[in-house]
């Protein structure tokens, strides 16, 4: 299912546009802006690129929040010699695992 809003906000960037629920239909949104509005159509055919990169993006962050909090101190840990190379990347894998690229 398109989301709408991400959509018209990714086609026009910074768009005037209001509507009410979590994800409104196209019809539901009101268009706001002195920019043309992009067809349901458009919308519908730049949905599966978008939702690609939106999910890239997401994944991402969590792999940095995640290297942050989980593997960067077994990183250091290698470098001290308190465990191995292997053992942070292990982490690093898993890390890579959980939180997959499209």
């Amino acid at each position: 299912m398109t989301d709408y809003v991400a959509t018209l906000m990714d086609l026009v960037p910074n768009a005037d546009i209001s509507y009410s629920g979590l994800e409104p239909d196209y019809d539901a949104i009101e268009w706001r802006d002195e920019r043309t509005k992009p067809t349901r159509a458009e919308c519908d055919e730049r949905w599966p690129s978008l939702e690609v990169e939106l999910t890239n993006a997401r994944m991402e962050r969590l792999r940095q929040e995640a290297f942050r909090d989980e593997a960067d101190a077994l990183f250091f840990g290698f470098q001290r010699g308190e465990n191995t190379e292997q053992e942070w990347l292990d982490k690093v894998e898993e890390i890579r695992a959980r939180y997959p690229y499209v």
